[in-house]
């Protein structure tokens, strides 16, 4: 929602809506993972490259939550 207005002609009260407009946008956002296999050939090297791709989830939690409660303000 954005209210576009003349300065202080928009501020009067009553009259000031004949001075301003107000317009709603929606806004679609997809998110998308690309998100690539690996073949372990041994426990280790499956528990090395889950700790990777978890160690990556959280650097981009913020950015996610962030983003969610942008689309969450529509």
């Amino acid at each position: 929602k954005s209210i576009s207005k003349i300065p202080l002609l928009g501020d009067i009260p009553y009259l000031g809506n004949l001075f301003k407009t107000t317009s709603i946008a929606n806004k679609r956002t997809e998110l998308i993972m690309l998100i690539t296999p690996y073949v372990a050939n041994d426990v280790e090297e499956a528990d090395s490259l889950t700790n990777a791709f978890q160690k990556k989830l959280k650097e981009i939690e913020p950015l996610i939550t962030q983003r969610t409660n942008e689309v969450e303000k529509y």
